[in-house]
């Protein structure tokens, strides 16, 4: 999808009529997240969110659109600053 400057926002990648893959782009083109989709289209996969300056923001795993795991926070420097733990209900652990 492009936004009204033909920018590219938005990338949604499909197969056989179902969304596999999510991207979004702030308006300056830099990556906001990359985003792979389960069946239902909800997030399951390893994700990424990134600052509009091209650094890592966030990064973990989703499954079936619950955050999972081990997710990491960064500064917009790229310096990890917390992780945070999640159960299997998206509930933060730690």
């Amino acid at each position: 999808m492009r936004d009204s400057s033909d920018s590219i926002r938005q990338i949604i990648i499909t197969k056989n009529n179902r969304r596999n893959f999510f991207a979004e782009y702030y308006a300056n083109g830099q990556l906001m997240a990359t985003l792979p989709l389960d069946s239902f289209g909800q997030y399951h996969g390893p994700s990424k969110y990134y600052y509009q300056n091209g650094f890592v923001e966030s990064e973990g795993y989703y499954e079936h659109g619950l955050k999972k795991g081990s997710w990491k926070n960064y500064n917009n420097e790229g310096k990890l600053t917390v992780v945070y733990e999640f159960d299997k209900n998206g509930n933060v652990v730690n």
